[in-house]
């Protein structure tokens, strides 16, 4: 298990000012449960559960508490790219 910070709120509004990059701290699992516990300004929550319903990041030995997602068009449509493991090749 990886807890999340105590003040969720805070740290993703922290990473907003000091990186500009939107953030949120969501708690996914294998039974396609999607918990956003704190999303920064900018953060589309659809976008978010959309990319995170299969918990492509896992559960298991992963231990992958990060993970990037982005739109991939210049129409800005919700989907996932990347979606790996910061440990995998």
């Amino acid at each position: 298990i990886v807890l999340g910070p105590e003040n969720s709120q805070a740290v993703v509004d922290k990473i907003y000012q000091e990186t500009g990059l939107s953030a949120a701290i969501v708690d996914v699992n294998d039974l396609k449960a999607v918990k956003i516990l704190a999303a920064s300004k900018g953060v589309s929550i659809a976008l978010l559960k959309q990319a995170l319903i299969t918990n492509p990041a896992g559960n298991a030995n992963e231990q992958t508490p990060v993970v990037l997602i982005r739109p991939t068009d210049a129409h800005q449509k919700p989907s996932a790219v990347g979606l790996q493991s910061a440990n995998q090749p």
